[in-house]
């Protein structure tokens, strides 16, 4: 589908433009009359199937990824291309337990994106049961009513969540599991409590341009809980330097992301105590 037209966006910003191309030509068929752009004439209306072009399309920007997995899922049910974990399986390696595919029995850290929530009063309360997904499972979550008030903010569907909990055996869940909610946080929160930004410089030099980049990319996120550490290398030397508690910072995905452009993907790490 993605190769009927330039993106995604563009398509449907030009939407509309089509449908309304597609009555006129059907209309001016049914008259037998021409217009100005000939969309009587059937011959004049052709597609570029080698350079797959249309001169109607409204050029847009195309979608962020996680924008085009959200239209899936509200569209399909169900994501086509892709997962939204796939942009934080490396930094949540550092601080999940286990997959939801590998669960055992036992305490467990787990994360996942809440695929279906269905909530009801039981003896004790107020109660919601949930369906995680990590991308290689699904899992059942109970998060009964004592919990449920503490985190009920959190238990919105399509939005990423990390459990840390109790598996039990469960015959009546089909993978044979369940886990028993015990503490719950979103990413913002797992990141502002357990996390410190690690960034790799390579190449440094006495040329400051590099750092004054950085003290600006970091200034609007300052003042938060995660601590920054910086390792320096020149080849010749490495130098490991822990900022000052002043510098300590909010991780956001779009800091995030303007560290990667400038510094590289492999150089922008988010570590968990």
């Amino acid at each position: 589908m993605d190769n009927l037209g330039p993106n995604r966006s563009t398509m449907m910003a030009s939407l509309e433009k089509a449908i309304h191309f597609s009555d006129q030509f059907n209309k001016n068929s049914d008259s037998g009359q021409n217009d100005l752009f000939g969309f009587g004439d059937k011959q004049s209306i052709t597609i570029d199937k080698e350079n797959s072009k249309f001169s109607g399309f409204i050029e847009t920007p195309d979608w962020s990824d996680e924008d085009r997995l959200l239209g899936e899922k509200e569209t399909l049910g169900y994501y086509l291309k892709g997962h939204p974990i796939n942009r934080y399986e490396n930094e949540l390696d550092g601080l999940v337990t286990i997959k939801l595919k590998d669960m055992k029995v036992g305490n467990v850290t787990v994360a996942g994106y809440i695929h279906r929530i269905r909530t009801r009063t039981g003896r004790r309360g107020r109660m919601a049961e949930i369906v995680l997904d990590d991308r290689t499972a699904h899992a059942h979550l109970t998060v009964y009513s004592d919990k449920f008030e503490q985190y009920r903010d959190l238990l919105i569907k399509d939005q990423l969540i990390i459990v840390k909990g109790e598996v039990i055996a469960d015959d009546y869940i089909e993978s044979g599991y369940s886990i028993t909610a015990r503490d719950i946080y979103n990413l913002e929160q797992a990141r502002n409590q357990f996390a410190l930004l690690k960034l790799n410089i390579e190449a440094f030099n006495s040329d400051q341009t590099i750092v004054d980049k950085l003290r600006m990319m970091l200034k609007p996120y300052r003042y938060g809980s995660s601590r920054i550490q910086v390792e320096f290398k020149n080849g010749k030397a490495n130098c490991m330097l822990n900022l000052g508690d002043s510098w300590n910072i909010n991780i956001k995905d779009e800091l995030l992301d303007a560290l990667k452009k400038s510094l590289g993907d492999n150089n922008v790490m988010v570590k968990y105590n």
